[in-house]
């Protein structure tokens, strides 16, 4: 019982992970778009 309860902490956690890198790429993206418009 205390195992699967171990192992959904872990799930969960990587799920927030996945979450904040994309939302940072998304982030990165923004910034290049902008960049690029300044630029031309």
């Amino acid at each position: 019982m205390d195992e699967s309860r171990e192992q959904k902490r872990e799930g969960d956690r990587g799920q927030k992970l996945q979450k904040k890198v994309k939302r940072d790429r998304e982030i990165e993206y923004a910034v290049d778009e902008t960049m690029a418009l300044l630029r031309s």
